[in-house]
C-alpha cells in the first residue's frame, strides 16, 4: 500500500547505512574536540583531561541516542517527544550513509528508494492519528505529455484532460477529494507553492533523487515521496498511479 518498490534493501542494509553515516560524523566531530583540546593543552595542560573526559561522555551519550534512533526506525515512529528520529537521519545521517552506499557499490537509486519508503512509513503512522485539513499533491512537469501545449505550471487546470497523459486524471482526483494540486517546472517553484499553500502534508511526485532533495529541503513539513514511472527515460513523458495517489491521501485524511 505505501511501498514504492517491492524490489527494495531491507530495513537492516538500511539501517546499517545510515547508523555508518551518523558515526563518520561522531567520529569527525570528536576528533575535532580532540585536536581543539590538544592545542589547548600546549598553552594550559589541565584542559586535556576535562576534553577527554568529554568526548567519553558525549561518546556515551550518542550511544544511548543511536539506540533510540534505531529502535524509532524499526517501529517507525517517534518514540520520545523531543528527538525527531526522522529529521535527524534525513538531515544529516543520509547524506554520509549515501555516499557509503556509492562507495561500496550499493544501487543509490535503490537505496533512496528504501529510504523514502521509510520515511513514508513514518509519516503515514503519525497523520494516522492526527487531523490533517491541508494536504497538497506536487507533480513534476514532466507528467505532462511532451507535445502538450498548455502551460500547467501556471494553472493546473488549464489541462484539457484529453487523457493522453495523467495529469487529467490526477486533476479529476484531487478535485473529488477536495485537495490541492500543483504541477512544478522545479524546485524553486514548488518552493514558492509550499510557502503559499503551507500544507500539513505534501505528496510530492519525482525520480529518486528530486523526491529526496525535496522531503529533505522541507522539513519539517511532511512529505509523502511517490516515485514516478520513466517509459522513455527520465524527464519525459513520465507517470504514476493514480490509484496509489488516491489510496495514500484517503489514509491520511483518515483521522480527519
Amino acid at each position: 500500500m505505501n511501498k514504492l518498490d517491492l524490489n527494495l534493501y531491507p530495513l537492516k542494509i538500511v539501517l546499517t547505512l545510515l547508523v555508518s553515516g551518523g558515526t563518520i560524523l561522531a567520529c569527525l566531530l570528536a576528533a575535532s574536540v580532540f585536536v581543539g583540546t590538544s592545542a589547548l593543552s600546549v598553552l594550559t595542560p589541565v584542559v586535556m583531561k576535562p576534553g577527554l573526559l568529554l568526548i567519553s561522555f558525549c561518546g556515551f551519550i550518542y550511544i544511548i541516542f543511536l539506540f533510540i534512533m534505531i529502535i524509532s526506525a524499526i517501529k517507525r515512529k517517534e518514540i520520545i517527544f523531543f528527538i525527531n528520529t526522522r529529521h535527524i537521519w534525513l538531515k544529516y545521517f543520509l547524506p554520509v550513509g549515501r555516499s557509503i552506499a556509492k562507495r561500496i557499490g550499493v544501487d543509490t537509486d535503490k537505496f533512496i528508494r528504501s529510504c523514502v519508503n521509510l520515511n513514508n512509513e513514518f509519516i503515514l503512522k503519525m497523520k494516522s492519528k492526527t487531523k490533517v485539513s491541508n494536504i497538497l499533491i506536487l507533480l513534476p512537469h514532466c507528467l505532462q505529455l511532451h507535445s502538450c501545449g498548455m502551460k500547467l505550471t501556471s494553472d493546473v487546470h488549464n489541462c484539457k484532460k484529453c487523457g493522453r497523459c495523467v495529469v487529467g486524471s490526477l486533476i479529476e482526483l484531487s478535485d473529488g477529494l477536495n485537495v490541492d494540486i500543483f504541477v512544478a517546472s522545479g524546485g524553486t517553484m514548488a518552493r514558492q507553492q509550499i510557502i503559499k499553500k503551507r500544507p500539513d502534508v505534501i505528496l510530492a511526485v519525482a525520480c529518486e533523487r528530486d523526491l529526496l532533495s525535496g522531503i529533505r529541503d522541507t522539513l519539517p513539513i511532511n512529505v509523502i515521496g511517490i516515485l514516478n514511472k520513466r517509459p522513455e527515460g527520465p524527464c519525459r513523458n513520465t507517470t504514476v498511479e493514480t490509484a496509489h495517489i488516491a489510496e495514500l491521501i484517503k489514509i491520511v485524511k483518515k483521522a480527519s
